[in-house]
C-alpha cells in the first residue's frame, strides 16, 4: 500500500493481415473475488514501449455481484488511438497506484486479477484504412458492418497473474558470506546457512512461522537451531529435530519466532546444527571426506508439501502486516511462489 506506478499486467495484442487497427477505447476489469474488497488501485495508465499513452483513469466503477466476478471496471478513451500494426502487434503495460493504508482505499490481503476477458466487450477499434468499427471480445473479432476487409485483433483474452495487496512486504534472501562450501568441517555449532529478513519501509512485519527444508546426500539425524545473528540466542523454538532424507515431510522443520521486524529493518538469522552427532545418542555425524562420497547439505526456505496431491501443509513463511495476521492458512500472508525456494549455500563436508 502507498506504492505508485506499480505494474499490474502486460498484454500482447496481435494485429490482422489486411490493415492496421486503431484502438480508441479499452475496458479492463479487476476481479477482486470477494465481496467487500475495495478497488485497491487508482490512477491507472497504459504504457507502450515504456512510454505513457492515453489518459489516466483515476478510479473504478463497481461491477459484478458475487464470487469470482465481484470486481471493478476501468475505462480509457484515447484521443490519439493506439495503433496495432497488421502482421505484427503491440504489448501494452498497465501501471497504477495503490492507495495508502491511512486513506482506507484498499483491503489488506486482497487479490486483484486484471483481465480483458470480462463483460463481453473490452476493446473498441477501427480499421485504419476501412474505418470499419470492430469490437474485440473473448471470442475474437465482431465487426459492425462489412467485416471481410477488416484486419481484426486477437490474442488478448488472458487474465494476468493475481496481485496481492498488503500494508507492507517481507523480503527474504540468503547470505553465504563466510560459509565454506567445500571441505566444510563438522561442528557442534555448525553454521550451515544465513537468511536475511527485510521489512518494507511501509510498515512493520510480524514473522510467525519459518519453514526450513534440507536436501543433499548422506544426511543424518541432527538437532537444528535458528539463531538471531546479533544476539546468538534462539529465534523461536530453542531446538528442533528432524530425520532428514526420508521424503518431503520429514525433510522440513518449522520454527515459530513470533518476531516483529520494524519498518525498513533487516534481521540476519543463522541456521545452526550439531553435525558431529554428539548431542544425543540417536544422532549421527555427517560424513567428512575429500572424495565425492561426503555429505552434501543445503538449506532452503520453501513450502512443505506432502502426499500424492502435493497439498501444502506448512507455508514457507507465515507473516502479518499489522492488519492481516498469521493466525491460520486462510488469513495469512506468505512469500510469493515465484520467489521460492530461497536457497542457502550447498555445503560439502
Amino acid at each position: 500500500m502507498g506504492k505508485t506506478q506499480q505494474t499490474i499486467g502486460i498484454w500482447r495484442i496481435n494485429g490482422g493481415t489486411t490493415e492496421d487497427a486503431n484502438i480508441s477505447e479499452i475496458t479492463v476489469k479487476d476481479k477482486v473475488g470477494a465481496s467487500g474488497n475495495k478497488a485497491g488501485f487508482q490512477n491507472l495508465q497504459w504504457y507502450k514501449g515504456g512510454v505513457a499513452v492515453g489518459p489516466v483513469t483515476v478510479s473504478a466503477t463497481a461491477s459484478g455481484t458475487a464470487g469470482s466476478e465481484t470486481g471493478y471496471s476501468y475505462l480509457w478513451t484515447f484521443s490519439s488511438p493506439v495503433v496495432v500494426p497488421m502482421n505484427s502487434g503491440v504489448s501494452l503495460e498497465l501501471r497504477g497506484d495503490v492507495p495508502t493504508f491511512a486513506s482506507g482505499g484498499t483491503t489488506s490481503n486482497s487479490t486483484h486479477t486484471f483481465t480483458f476477458n470480462a463483460d463481453g466487450t473490452y476493446v473498441l477499434a477501427r480499421g485504419s484504412g476501412s474505418s470499419l468499427t470492430a469490437v474485440v471480445n473473448d471470442s475474437g473479432l465482431t465487426a459492425l458492418g462489412t467485416a471481410s476487409t477488416f484486419a481484426g485483433i486477437s490474442g488478448v483474452t488472458t487474465d494476468v497473474n493475481a496481485v496481492t495487496v498488503a500494508r507492507t512486504k517481507l523480503t527474504v534472501t540468503s547470505d553465504p558470506t563466510g560459509i565454506l562450501t567445500t571441505s566444510h568441517v563438522t561442528s557442534a555449532a555448525d553454521v550451515m546457512a544465513v537468511f536475511v529478513f527485510t521489512a518494507d519501509p511501509a510498515f512493520d512485519v510480524t514473522i510467525s512461522t519459518v519453514t526450513l527444508k534440507l536436501s543433499g546426500s548422506l544426511l543424518s539425524t541432527i538437532n537444528v537451531r535458528l539463531l538471531d545473528a546479533d544476539t546468538l540466542t534462539a529465534w523461536g523454538s530453542t531446538a528442533n529435530r528432524a530425520t532428514f532424507g526420508q521424503g518431503n515431510a520429514s525433510t522440513s522443520i518449522a520454527f515459530y519466532p513470533a518476531f516483529t521486524l520494524t519498518a525498513g529493518a533487516t534481521k540476519r538469522v543463522k541456521v545452526q546444527a550439531d553435525t558431529t552427532g554428539s548431542e544425543t545418542s540417536s544422532d549421527a555425524a555427517f560424513t567428512v571426506t575429500t572424495s565425492s562420497a561426503g555429505t552434501v547439505a543445503q538449506w532452503s526456505i520453501d513450502n512443505d508439501t506432502t502426499g500424492s496431491n502435493g497439498s501444502v501443509i506448512q507455508n514457507a513463511i507465515c507473516w502479518g502486516d499489522g492488519t492481516t495476521l498469521c493466525t491460520n492458512a486462510a488469513g495469512a500472508l506468505n512469500l510469493e511462489t515465484r520467489v521460492l525456494p530461497v536457497y542457502g549455500p550447498s555445503v560439502r563436508y
